[in-house]
């Protein structure tokens, strides 16, 4: 579930990034300001999630399953959770 969330989440980047691009082409530079402003903060909202819940949970469940991290980092990052709705808030105010 994991792996398909983030495949999911990066064809949506990647469609909405082709989009802004083309329509990029062809604009005033008003609008080549603010496309370029919507690609960066749409980086910024998918990488939240990347550092706060999909870091994490791989973290999580390569520990648990293959043992490759040890038990006490996988019992902390698991404090890391929580943290993903504050830290995308912020962000977004302080966009």
């Amino acid at each position: 579930i994991l792996i398909l969330a983030i495949i999911t989440a990066h064809l949506l980047f990647i469609h909405i990034f082709h989009t802004l691009h083309r329509k990029r082409s062809k604009g005033s530079a008003a609008a080549l300001r603010k496309i370029s402003r919507s690609t960066i903060i749409l980086t910024v909202q998918l990488g939240i999630p990347g550092i706060f819940i999909i870091l994490p949970g791989l973290i999580i469940c390569m520990g648990v399953i293959s043992q490759v991290f040890p038990f006490e980092l996988c019992l902390s990052v698991v404090f890391l959770l929580p943290l993903h709705p504050i830290a995308h808030n912020v962000i977004l105010l302080g966009i």
